[in-house]
């Protein structure tokens, strides 16, 4: 079991058990699948069990299926999916579906796109992750980790840019090539959170109410 801890643009925690290597789906379909446990870390207690499906078309790009070769766009889809409201959390067993698909993979430019986020939302990104991770594991964050530039759709150059801006403004404190907060609002922060989930569950709960009308 690999254990990763992530947050989303919108600012939600999450905690990542996958289970890699990806092995090819026992139904006979052109594509492997994964399965992992992914929870809320602000501490609902609440949980998705996931089924990762990759393409056969991914596959040949990332070259293997363990979590060397797929781990990181295992992670970033996962939040993708996150980001796109199509993930619910709850207390459940049932497994949800994530597409590692050509909707993620463009053939044409062989690159991954998941955001392209610009300067406002790269801040609030370091922010949020600077914060859950003090919280959490009382530690300080990466800036420029690899598989959040891929995420973002930036360069470690403009993490490390941007949050070099926000230790100016005495948010957070920069030493190296990590972040920990300095003068983050913990309430707002955690605030935002609440917001992102409120959001995602007020959709789950209208497409909930038009499957019975």
């Amino acid at each position: 079991m690999s254990q990763h801890f992530y947050v989303t643009i919108q600012g939600i925690p999450l905690n990542f058990n996958l289970q890699f290597p990806f092995h090819a789906s026992a139904g006979g379909a052109d594509y492997y699948v994964l399965h992992g446990n992914v929870a809320l870390a602000e501490g609902s207690g609440l949980y998705a069990e996931v089924s990762v499906h990759m393409s056969q078309v991914v596959q040949e790009h990332l070259n293997g299926v363990d979590e060397a070769a797929t781990g990181q766009a295992t992670i970033n889809s996962i939040r993708k999916t996150v980001d796109t409201k199509d993930m619910e959390f709850l207390k459940s067993t049932k497994k949800q579906p994530v597409h590692l698909s050509s909707r993620m993979f463009s053939i044409v430019q062989n690159k991954f796109t998941f955001h392209s986020a610009q300067d406002a939302a790269i801040a609030e990104y370091l922010k949020q992750k600077a914060y859950w991770t003090h919280k959490l594991f009382s530690g300080s964050a990466v800036v420029a980790d690899p598989i959040d530039t891929v995420y973002l759709g930036v360069t470690a150059e403009k993490l490390m840019e941007v949050a070099r801006q926000l230790a100016n403004q005495g948010v957070i404190r920069v030493e190296g090539d990590r972040m920990s907060p300095e003068n983050l609002n913990g309430a707002e922060i955690e605030g935002r959170t609440q917001d992102a989930l409120k959001a995602l569950q007020a959709k789950h709960e209208y497409e909930r109410t038009v499957a019975h009308t």
